[in-house]
């Protein structure tokens, strides 16, 4: 027997196709703007690391596991197929341009010749739309929920099969010895089918068996017959509530889906950005919110905002290390001097170890967090990337110029050779020359203060104005008195210089020699504290620009994910009803025949159809509700589950109160630690400057120690409320938005980039 196989569409066709009906299902359900989307197509970028180059219908060979790849060859002591080494194989599985995105050439399995790649919050988040594994897959979990509506509606079109059969036919070769032999075809069967709303099913089917005969009785014979059948439940409401119930859940399946993405693209923005993740509301199916965050390992959150957290506390413990090597020198300088005890050198000296210990740990923090912020972005961690620290202006606090002046006025060399005063006072006139162009433009920064404080201002009471207001008048004064100072001492500076170079006993000038350097030290400290005191005055906070009753408010009508809740109540009522009706009789409507030609003996007309060999029948059917104890388990199970469906959806209704309620009490709290932070710094500041200025007393020397525990006490605490403050602001604002994502009205546009945060971005 030969059995002949009808190819039928390519994989193209059937790929292409497909796509074009759940494209268009997206399209018809994404209409509506609170979760519309600029693109639904699955492809990925063709810059992205995981686009496919090669053919979609005719894949090659990924690279396989040695041992197996045996199997593939030979299992169970057979052959296996040839197909496996018939297909091209390949290398690696990632797409070969991804490298060229980042300046990079072809990828070949490494990536050390690519360039570092500086990244803004902008690239971040395109960066991550194009290569994020939970990204694209959130995507093709709508697209497959689409997908699978395309069959639920092809279910009421008019199919192409009828009794249980696809149209089909059947060629054979028949030789019986001393009987003959003959070639037959069929049956062959052409049928469609019609499923109605009512449950109402309409099948026809037309069967045919055709013999040639090629020995004996040579010839041909035919028969032909015309099948049909038509069953109709009673019960039409019923039976339409049980009939359509499958599509209609399919139906919005798809439209959760898309607002699951579309939550998920508000939540995407949130995450690069601050690292912080939305977490499903109760009564969750998992679906499109949980598939993610299982695999926290392979799919780390870490937040732009949290590494320029880690840099800058990196950056801090830096600037702390560099502020005791030069109190170290200065303690050193005074000790040979009588004014200050080998112990207090010893206390800084430990601090400066402990601070290079914190340095180490530091370091590899930072380093850690950005190997799984690359993760999170979907690049490989070995790639070189580094993060665009302009949002950290506000927070440099400590001029690296002014440390360095320090720095210079402590390491100068004053000694009774007259060539050593004369290089010594060159030395000072340099730092006095950079003093001064350091306090010409502090100017500036002062005028940015007063354009800024207003804003600061608007949001403050009273009592909290005037204590700015008073804080940053004592600023000013400080910084007159520091330009009277650096005109002093450039005046001093002249006469000094003119004596170093005439005079015989330098004995006789050397105290005011040191004096000076002293004063030009004291200059640049001072100059610190008060640049100090400004730039903590000019940073500010992003307005939360909501109260909470507003916010709650707004988010019960604009939580995507709970309008989904709110329809999944509605589809364990639906699910409640059918269960129920599913509990009564079953009745049917039946009619059915049939009409054919003559005996496959007798006939060789294929359409010769005869009223002797039609029939007909019709009837009802009933099947009684005698053995429906699965349909009791499942009828009460479904009474559980609304009653569990409506408790969900107060539970998320209350949990999204709760999100907005906790992250606007984080925000309220993070902005009083900011300002309690700025008022700390100011105070550890001044703690500093007079730690510093009681080394200076002419008794200091007998309080062995007291010196280099005071110094060391003060740095710590200006590092800690650094520290602090950086990370009051990054919780702000994670908070901020947040709060702003939870409420669901974070517009997100076709970059995926929430466009109202990069304008505040971009006016800082």
């Amino acid at each position: 027997m030969v059995f002949l196989s009808v190819a039928g569409c390519t994989r193209t066709e059937y790929r292409q196709t497909a796509d074009q009906q759940t494209y268009q299902i997206l399209k018809e359900k994404s209409q509506d703007p609170r979760w519309r989307m600029p693109r639904m197509d699955i492809t990925p970028d063709p810059m992205s690391r995981f686009y496919d180059i090669h053919d979609l219908d005719t894949p090659p060979l990924p690279p396989d596991d040695p041992a197996a790849s045996e199997y593939m060859d030979q299992v169970y002591g057979m052959q296996g197929s040839p197909t496996w080494e018939q297909l091209h194989k390949i290398d690696h599985v990632e797409n070969p341009n991804w490298p060229k995105a980042f300046g990079g050439g072809v990828y070949t399995g490494e990536v050390a010749n690519i360039p570092e790649t500086r990244l803004t919050i902008e690239d971040a988040v395109k960066i991550g739309l194009r290569n994020s594994r939970d990204y694209q897959e959130q995507m093709e979990n709508m697209y497959l929920a689409a997908l699978a509506l395309t069959f639920e509606r092809y279910r009421y079109d008019v199919r192409p099969i009828a009794f249980g059969n696809e149209i089909g036919t059947n060629i054979t070769y028949d030789n019986t010895p001393n009987d003959g032999s003959g070639w037959g075809v069929g049956p062959t069967n052409l049928g469609v089918s019609k499923l109605f709303p009512s449950g109402a099913q309409f099948m026809a089917e037309l069967t045919n068996n055709t013999i040639w005969m090629l020995s004996g009785n040579s010839g041909s014979q035919t028969a032909t017959t015309l099948a049909y059948s038509l069953v109709q439940p009673l019960g039409f409401n019923v039976q339409r509530t049980i009939n359509l119930e499958k599509i209609t859940q399919q139906e919005r399946n798809v439209l959760y889906r898309i607002r699951d993405f579309a939550r998920f693209r508000k939540d995407f923005y949130v995450t690069v950005v601050t690292g912080e993740r939305a977490l499903p509301l109760p009564g969750s199916s998992g679906s499109g919110e949980l598939a993610f965050l299982i695999r926290g390992a392979r799919s780390p959150t870490v937040g732009f905002y949290y590494l320029l957290y880690e840099i800058q506390r990196l950056r801090n413990q830096k600037t702390t290390i560099r502020s005791l090597e030069s109190l170290i020198r200065d303690l050193e300088a005074l000790g040979e001097a009588g004014r200050a005890t080998s112990l207090d050198v010893t206390e800084l000296q430990s601090s400066l170890e402990r601070g290079h210990l914190y340095l180490a740990h530091r370091e590899r923090v930072v380093k850690t967090e950005m190997d799984r912020f690359k993760m999170q972005l979907g690049l490989p961690p070995d790639l070189k990337i580094s993060l665009d620290d302009s949002l950290l202006r506000q927070f440099e606090f400590l001029d690296n110029e002014l440390l360095e002046l320090e720095y210079q006025s402590t390491t100068v060399t004053i000694d009774e050779d007259q060539q050593v005063l004369v290089q010594a006072m060159a030395d000072i006139e340099s730092v006095l020359n950079t003093l001064e162009a350091k306090v010409m433009a502090f100017e500036d920064e002062i005028t940015e203060l007063d354009q800024i404080l207003p804003q600061r201002f608007s949001r403050m009471s009273e009592e909290e104005i005037e204590e700015v207001k008073h804080n940053v008048g004592n600023d000013k004064e400080q910084f007159a008195e520091i330009k009277r100072q650096a005109v002093k001492m450039r005046a001093s500076t002249i006469e000094l210089k003119a004596e170093v170079e005439t005079v015989e006993d330098t004995s006789t000038i050397l105290p005011k020699v040191r004096e000076l350097r002293r004063g030009l030290l004291h200059t640049v400290r001072a100059l610190t504290g008060v640049s100090i005191a400004i730039r903590l005055e000019k940073s500010i906070l992003v307005p939360l620009e909501i109260d909470f009753n507003e916010a709650a408010k707004v988010a019960l009508q604009n939580r995507l994910d709970l309008m989904n809740r709110r329809g999944i109540v509605v589809d364990t009522r639906r699910r409640y009803e059918v269960a129920a009706e599913k509990l009564l009789t079953d009745v049917n409507l039946v009619a059915e025949g049939s009409v054919g030609t003559p005996a496959l003996s007798a006939s060789n007309e294929p359409f010769d159809f005869s009223s002797d060999s039609a029939q007909f029948r019709a009837g009802v059917e009933i099947v009684t509700p005698l053995d429906r104890r699965r349909a009791r388990n499942n009828f009460r199970a479904a009474q559980v589950s609304l009653q569990r469906a409506r408790r969900n959806y107060m539970a998320a209704e209350d949990q999204v109160k709760l999100d907005i309620r906790t992250m606007y009490n984080e925000a309220i709290t993070e902005a009083r630690i900011f300002e309690i932070c700025r008022r700390a710094l100011r105070v550890a500041a001044r703690e500093l400057d007079q730690a510093i200025e009681f080394g200076d007393r002419p008794d200091a020397g007998e309080y062995a120690g007291g010196r280099g525990v005071n110094i060391s006490r003060a740095l710590e605490n200006i590092l800690y409320n650094q520290n602090e403050m950086i990370e009051s602001w990054a919780e702000y604002e994670t908070a901020r938005l947040s709060i702003y994502r939870d409420m669901g009205t974070m517009d997100i546009n076709e970059n995926g980039l929430w466009v109202d945060d990069i304008e505040n971005l971009r006016a800082r």
